[in-house]
C-alpha cells in the first residue's frame, strides 16, 4: 500500500441538512505531485481497460456500496476514480470522503492508499 504524507487538516462544519462535515488533508506540493501522479496513473489504466475490452457498463454502473448522500443514483466505480483525479487536477486537497470511497473500491490491492500525518 502506497502511502504519502499530510502536513494539517481543515475540518469543514457541516452543511445544512448534513450530519457531518468535510475533511481536507493538506499535502506539501511534492507530496500532492506524487498523490497526483498515483491516481492518474491508475485512471489511465482505467481508462485503457474500458478502450480495450469495451466494458464501460462495467466501470459506470451505479454501484450500491457506494451511496451518494443526498442524491438519487449511487456512485459508479469510475465517479469515484474521476471524482479522486479531477479534484487533483484542479489543484485543490483531497477529502476524506474521496479518498475513503477510493480506499474501498481498491481495497486489498496494490491502487489502495493511505495518507499519514507528516
Amino acid at each position: 500500500m502506497k502511502a504519502f504524507k499530510y502536513t494539517d487538516t481543515l475540518d469543514m462544519e457541516p452543511r445544512y441538512g448534513n450530519k457531518f462535515g468535510t475533511r481536507y488533508y493538506k499535502l506539501d506540493n511534492k507530496q500532492t505531485a506524487r498523490l497526483t501522479d498515483f491516481i492518474k496513473t491508475i485512471k489511465e489504466l482505467v481508462d485503457e481497460d474500458i478502450n480495450l475490452n469495451n466494458n464501460w457498463s462495467e466501470w459506470n454502473e451505479p454501484d450500491t456500496n457506494y451511496r451518494r448522500v443526498g442524491k438519487s443514483a449511487n456512485y459508479s466505480k469510475y465517479q469515484i476514480i474521476n471524482d479522486l483525479h479531477d479534484q487533483l487536477q484542479k489543484g485543490n486537497d483531497p477529502t476524506k470522503g474521496l479518498i475513503g470511497r477510493w480506499n474501498r473500491l481498491f481495497k486489498d490491492t496494490a491502487y489502495e492508499f493511505k495518507l499519514k500525518e507528516d
